[in-house]
């Protein structure tokens, strides 16, 4: 592999503005949750919003999502009601898919997509899954939607997952 460098211009954080001249205005969003850096872009003008990650790995043509809360199920939550108060027009995902319409039910469809993948890992756990049982199935089924990353990621992936809806139904009293 080559190595790059890449030399860093600006550090942008919650607030910050990006101006690229004849009144295209980007503003910064922190929209934790993925992980704990990642941010969102709103352009006014047209109404455009880079989503980036915030609401997970969506597959359109199966109209499925798998949510990626890798570092907090709450603060991932928020991130997409924060997302979702700026009525963008236009929605850009990192991965597959630009959101060209109904932005609005875009957002209310990962957030019930979500929750659903939580309540369903707390409810299994609950009848006393193993965890480990159930990562493997949570890594075949996200493999049978995409072959993104090698199978033993989406094994660590969903690992991950499951460590973080205990840790939100933990704080939650046991949901």
């Amino acid at each position: 592999l080559q190595e790059y460098d890449f030399a860093v211009d600006i550090i942008v954080k919650e607030g910050d503005r990006i101006e690229l001249g004849d009144g295209v205005i980007w503003h910064v969003y922190e929209t934790p949750g993925h992980s704990p850096c990642h941010l969102a872009y709103y352009e006014e003008k047209e109404g455009s919003l880079i989503i980036g990650d915030a609401t997970g790995f969506y597959v359109p043509e199966k109209d499925v999502f798998w949510p990626n809360y890798f570092d907090s199920l709450d603060k991932y939550l928020a991130s997409i009601r924060k997302l979702s108060e700026l009525k963008a027009k236009i929605g850009a995902l990192s991965h597959n898919w630009v959101v060209k319409e109904d932005l609005e039910g875009y957002f209310k469809k990962a957030i019930e997509a979500t929750l659903a993948y939580h309540e369903e890992i707390i409810n299994r756990i609950k009848r006393g899954e193993d965890k480990e049982s159930i990562a493997i199935e949570k890594a075949n089924w996200v493999n049978s939607l995409t072959d993104i990353q090698p199978y033993k990621v989406m094994l660590n992936l969903s690992r991950l997952l499951i460590r973080r809806s205990l840790e939100a139904a933990e704080k939650r009293g046991g949901n």
